[in-house]
C-alpha cells in the first residue's frame, strides 16, 4: 500500500511504513511538507496492526537539512508563533505516536531536520550524515522541541555545547556522544534500517507500545513546561535584530554580522 503527497511519499509493506521527505534537493522541513507529516501520522494511526516506521530523505545529500528560511522571514510576529506552535505540536505528535519509530539519517539533518529526528525513538546515520542543531547561527533557538529533547538524549553538557556552537556533528562523534545507536555506509542504511524495523516487528505489538509509552512517560516529565518556555524564548529570539540578520545572512550566503541586540 502507497500513500502519495506533495512533499512525502509513505509506503506499508508487511506491517512496516517506510516514510521519505521528497523535497529535493535537501528535503526542507517547509509548511506543506509539516501538513504532509501530519496527513501522513493521521492516516498510520488507522493502520490495526502497523508494527513499525522508518523516516528517511529522498536522495543521498539530506535526510531534512532544516526548516524553510525563506518562510520564517516574512510572518508577523504573532504568524510565527503560531506556525511554531503548530509546528512544534506536530513532532511531538511524531514524538507521541504509540508504534516504534526509526530516522534513517542520510546526509544532512540540521535544525528542524534533527528535531524532527529526536521525535523519533532510534536514529542511525550514514556516514557521510551531519547533525546539528544550528539556530543560534541564525540569532534563533531550537524552537521546535529541540532544545527539550536533545538533552533529554544526550545530557546537558553536550546539548549545550551542540547547541550554543551550531557544530555540525559527524555521524562518527554523533555515535560517540549517543545521538544516533548505529552508523553505516550511505549504500547500506536503508538495509540496515529495515532489518531493524523488522527485528522489531517480530516482537509482541502490544508490548512494544508498551514499552514505548512507559519509557516516554519518563522522558515526558516536565517536558510541557519546557516546551512552553521554549515557545516564550523563541518568540524573543525571533523578534531581535540578530534574529533577522541571522536569516537575512543565510539567504545571502554570507556570515552574520550580530549586534547583541
Amino acid at each position: 500500500m502507497a500513500y502519495s503527497y506533495e512533499t512525502i511519499k509513505c509506503e506499508l509493506s508487511d506491517k512496516i511504513a517506510v516514510i521519505t521527505l521528497n523535497q529535493p534537493k535537501y528535503n526542507i522541513l517547509s509548511g506543506q511538507m509539516l501538513r504532509d507529516l501530519r496527513d501522513v501520522m493521521n492516516e498510520l494511526g488507522r493502520e490495526s496492526d502497523l508494527r513499525c516506521v522508518v523516516v528517511t530523505g529522498e536522495g543521498e545529500k539530506a535526510f531534512c537539512a532544516g526548516a524553510d528560511v525563506g518562510e520564517l522571514t516574512d510572518p508577523t510576529v504573532d504568524d510565527l508563533e503560531e506556525t511554531d506552535v503548530w509546528a512544534r505540536g506536530i513532532l511531538t505528535k511524531v514524538a507521541n505516536f504509540p508504534i516504534p519509530m526509526i530516522a534513517a539519517i542520510n546526509g544532512y539533518a540540521l535544525g528542524g531536520g534533527l528535531e524532527l529526528a529526536l521525535s523519533c525513538d532510534i536514529r542511525i546515520a550514514s556516514e557521510n550524515a551531519k547533525l546539528g542543531l544550528v539556530e543560534t547561527s541564525l540569532g534563533l533557538i531550537a524552537g521546535w522541541g529541540g532544545s527539550q529533547r536533545l538533552v533529554r538524549n544526550i545530557g546537558a553538557g553536550q546539548a549545550k555545547k551542540m547547541m550554543f556552537t551550531a557544530e555540525k556533528l559527524t555521524a562518527a562523534k554523533a555515535l560517540e556522544i549517543g545521538l544516533v545507536q548505529d552508523v553505516f555506509p550511505a549504500e547500506k542504511l536503508m538495509e540496515e534500517a529495515m532489518e531493524l524495523a523488522r527485528k522489531i516487528s517480530a516482537n509482541a505489538p502490544i508490548s512494544n507500545r508498551l514499552t514505548k509509552k512507559a519509557i516516554n512517560y519518563y522522558l515526558n516529565m516536565g517536558i510541557q513546561e519546557g516546551l512552553d518556555l521554549e515557545r516564550q524564548f523563541d518568540r524573543m529570539t525571533y523578534e531581535s535584530t540578530d534574529s533577522q540578520e541571522g536569516m537575512k545572512a543565510f539567504e545571502e550566503k554570507r556570515k552574520p554580522v550580530f549586534t547583541n541586540k
